[in-house]
């Protein structure tokens, strides 16, 4: 279980450092428009 979870947060963490990613890349061209 304790393999599992820490897989799990581990995919979590990924998925916030790539949505925070694509905010970073589209806040710009919402600012160019």
């Amino acid at each position: 279980m304790n393999t599992i979870y820490n897989k799990l947060t581990k995919y979590i963490i990924l998925d916030n450092n790539y949505l925070y990613i694509i905010i970073i890349i589209l806040k710009p061209k919402k600012n160019f428009n």
